[in-house]
Formats: structure tokens, sequence, C-alpha cells
């Protein structure tokens, strides 16, 4: 008895899409790993309320971090960010990251304000950033972090208003002036200049920020007018620097947060500096971090419950068991000569079988039927496809 599996609803299957993307990644194949990303996204877009578009547009979307299924959508846009990077169409990755950003402006449990201001920069949208930045109610959320206070300087730089860069960046390296230390050797100005010379990190969460920003911003700054303005702003301090133990500006990122963002990122030096024991915690790349305060959206223990791929696979091997068995004694040869039970009977003893065992194996075969077509899986028998009367296919819808 052969069969098939045609997956209908598969090819649109958001958790499937996302599995096979990575797969895709790790194999080095960017397009296949872009194109399910970008199918993940269409189901997405084509599930939505007809009112979100709206929303969205206003600010006033939302999308509750909590619930998995919005995780997904989460961890799709992510990966699609990081793809737009790698072509090297940063203006869409801003767009993105800017969407995102919306959904939980609050919370911000990806920590794109560590990321958005590259983006930004990359993306020739300074004038984006500056508002961004400036806006009041993300100043009190978030205070300014490392990179957006180094990054709001360039920025308004670039839309010519050289004297708020200065005053911008001179707040910056008063602040974090181990962030500039690190900036400065990074460029290989040399000699650093004094009042920032030999700053470093305080403990491994000012090192961990900096190392998010200066090997990923460093090129932004790496041009004539980026280098000239930190050196001149560098050597602009007569008085000493502090070690920037306690920045004003730093609000402290939750833990968990910082570490989704730096498992997300895929670089194993950040790796090493998280919390071994909040690392201990990530036990699902589909999932990276789930927040302890998870909304289950459904119980899985009743009827209506969405598909579940790991019980199908066990169904899917429980069926090819019992197509081997009635493959052994030959069923499609027996009914299509229309074989009486004494042929049958014939039939299971050459194939080491009897009766009461191919009763057995038929019922269990009609439940387990049942049970397939809950799951999305429709057996369907080949002959029976082709003239109404034969045996043996079947397919998932």
């Amino acid at each position: 008895m052969s069969y098939r599996v045609l997956t209908s609803f598969t090819a649109f299957h958001i958790s499937t899409l996302l599995q096979v993307s990575e797969i895709a990644k790790q194999q080095r194949e960017p397009a296949a790993a872009s194109e399910m990303l970008e199918r993940a996204l269409f189901t997405f877009g084509r599930s939505v309320h007809s009112t979100f578009s709206a929303n969205l547009a206003a600010g006033k979307a939302r999308l509750d971090f909590r619930r998995p299924e919005n995780r997904e959508f989460w961890l799709a846009v992510w990966r699609y960010i990081n793809t737009l990077g790698v072509r090297a169409t940063w203006r869409t990755s801003f767009e993105w990251a800017k969407m995102l950003l919306a959904m939980d402006p609050e919370n911000d449990p990806y920590c794109l304000r560590l990321l958005i201001d590259q983006l930004a920069l990359r993306g020739r949208e300074p004038g984006a950033l500056v508002n961004l930045v400036e806006a009041d109610y993300l100043q009190r959320q978030w205070k300014v972090p490392p990179n957006l206070a180094f990054s709001i300087a360039l920025a308004h730089d670039r839309i010519k208003q050289p004297q708020k860069a200065r005053s911008t960046l001179r707040n910056a390296i008063k602040e974090y002036p181990w962030l500039a230390a690190r900036l400065c050797k990074e460029l290989d100005i040399s000699p650093i200049p004094k009042p920032v010379w030999g700053k470093e990190p305080n403990g491994e969460y000012q090192e961990l920020l900096c190392q998010l920003y200066v090997p990923k911003a460093k090129d932004l700054w790496n041009n004539t007018e980026g280098t000239t303005l930190l050196v001149e702003m560098c050597y602009a301090f007569e008085e000493e620097l502090g070690a920037g133990e306690d920045p004003y500006w730093l609000a402290q990122i939750p833990e968990t947060d910082l570490a989704r963002h730096v498992i997300l990122s895929d670089n194993q030096t950040l790796m090493a500096l998280l919390d071994p024991r909040v690392k201990s915690k990530f036990t699902s790349v589909s999932d990276p971090l789930a927040p302890d305060d998870n909304i289950a959206s459904y119980d899985a223990s009743v009827a209506g419950r969405p598909h579940d791929p790991a019980l199908r696979e066990r169904l899917l091997a429980e069926l090819e068991q019992f197509r081997s068995y009635f493959e052994r004694i030959g069923i499609d040869g027996l009914m299509r000569q229309g074989e009486d039970n004494q042929g049958l009977v014939r039939a299971l003893e050459a194939a080491g079988s009897n009766i009461e065992e191919f009763e057995e194996n038929t019922r269990r075969f009609l439940v387990l039927r049942r049970r397939l077509d809950q799951e999305g899986v429709q057996i369907v028998f080949d002959e029976q496809a082709a003239d109404g009367n034969g045996t043996g296919s079947e397919t998932d819808e």
C-alpha cells in the first residue's frame, strides 16, 4: 500500500518556515533563508485583522511579547532585518526595525535600542534617528545608552548641525569615556587623546555594551569627518574625566532582554560575557529566552487544537508500520482479484499473520486515519484517486 504526503498548509506554516530558514542559513543558502522568512511575514500579514494596518500607521498597534505566537513574529522580523543587512538594503532594514520597535516600545524585548542607530545611519536617515532619540517618552524610558549617545552626534553632523554634534558628542564622552577610548583604539588613532587614554569599561555589563557597538559602528566613524570630530572633542576636556562607573544616562537594561539580543546576534565572543545563570535558560533557537510570564494562548489537550508537528510525525511513523504490514500480506493484489475469506486466510498464513491480527490492525488503522485527519493529513488511496475503486495513497491537507 503506497501513499504520499501533500502539504498545502505547511508551505505557509510559520514555525516550519522559521526552522527551514535557519537550516538554510546554516547551510550558507541566504536566498532560500530569505525566501522562507518572506513567506512567514506574508502569512502574518495575511492573518492580521483589517484594523491592524491603520493602528500600526497611527503608532497604536501592539503585540504582547508574552504570547508565543507573537514572539514568532518578532523572530521572523529580526532575522529578516539581518538578511536585509547582508544585502546592504539598510533603509528597508531601518523601516522594519522601527515597525518592530513600535510593537512594544515600553519593553523593547529584543533591545532594538542597541541596534537601530546603526541601521538609521547606514540607511541615510540621520534625521529620523535624531527624532527617535530626542523623543521625550523614549528618553524617560531608555535614557540614552552609549550607542545612541555617540551615534546621535554623527546624525547631527550629517544633517549639518555642527555645534549640536559637538555638544552631544562632548556629553557622550563625559558619560562614557571608556567607549570613546575603545573607539579611538579601533580607529587606530595615535596617540589616543590624553583625556580618554587608559579608560576601560567597568565590569562585564559595560564591556558588553562596548563590544555591541564599537566593532559594528567603527566604520561609521572611519572617515575624515567622523574621526576629526571624535579627536577634537576628546581633546576638548581640560578637566580630568572620571571612569564612567555609573553613567547617569544609562538605564539598567533587563538582563534577559540584553541576553536575548546577544543570543540573536549569534556572536560567540559576546555570549561569553553573559551570566551563565541566564545562558542556562537558553534552550530553543525558535523561541530564545521565553519570558517567565509566558501566556499560553490555547490548551493542547482540548479538541480543535492547532496542528502539532511532533504528533504528526509520530502518527506518520505508525502509519508506515501499517503500510509495511498490509504490503507484506499483499492486500493490493487480494483486493484487485476479489479473493474470498479463504484466499485472505492463505495470504495471511503465508505472511506469518492470522485473521485476528489482520482484524486488529484494520481497526487500529481506521482509528489512526481519523487521528491523522484531525492533524490535517488525509489518506487517499492511489487507485481510488485514479478510478474510484482502488488502493493505496495518503495526502496531507
